[in-house]
């Protein structure tokens, strides 16, 4: 018995040991992108998830708000807001993500202790409730194009597609040099459906 504890506890410490190995090796080459880079692949995802029969039948759109060095989703919020889209960003509660409801990105938002702007507290709560009509847009450090995906440690999106998945269409969106061949995964990790790579040519939907 003690053994197969042993066994399991080594297997979960190898896990953590290679996830995190690649994910520096993501953020090592996000820090190298260029201004140019981010600006083409951006335009090219949002191009691309916007003119998928999925965008267009949802009328929920759950989307992380981009950090600096991350593919930009300005296009994408915008353009959901411009078609009367209902348009929901994540704010961090403890150990969860909350979706708020935002009308435009001006604001009203706030700055979490990550760096990352988030809409404030007062703004009105978002909840999936139709797979036919809700889609979330979920960040990572790495996909595949099978759908597995690498977030950056802390768990929130798994926690959140665990409890809502039933009720959404997942996309993850990412760099081309965020698509990887494997990512070593455990039972908490939870895929997603479909994954747009800026200048992908080979996104299976």
């Amino acid at each position: 018995m003690k053994g197969g504890t042993e066994e399991r506890q080594e297997a979960v410490h190898r896990l953590r040991e290679n996830k995190r190995a690649l994910r520096q090796e993501i953020i090592d080459l996000l820090a190298k992108t260029t201004g140019a880079q981010r600006l083409e692949e951006s335009s090219y995802a949002a191009n691309r998830i916007i003119s998928t029969g999925l965008w267009h039948s949802a009328k929920r759109i759950f989307i992380f708000r981009s950090m600096d060095r991350e593919i930009d989703t300005t296009q994408i919020i915008n353009h959901a807001l411009t078609c009367g889209k209902i348009v929901a960003l994540p704010r961090m509660e403890g150990r969860k993500i909350v979706f708020h409801r935002i009308e435009h990105l001006t604001g009203p938002f706030t700055r979490h202790s990550y760096g990352i702007t988030e809409p404030a507290a007062t703004l009105p709560v978002e909840e999936p409730r139709d797979k036919e009509y809700d889609l979330l847009i979920a960040p990572g450090a790495a996909f595949t194009r099978k759908g597995k995906r690498l977030g950056y440690g802390k768990g929130y999106y798994d926690r959140y597609l665990a409890t809502y998945r039933d009720r959404l269409v997942t996309i993850g969106l990412c760099f081309s040099f965020q698509l990887v061949e494997d990512i070593p995964t455990g039972a908490f990790d939870i895929p997603v459906e479909y994954v747009v790579a800026g200048g992908d040519q080979e996104e299976k939907w």
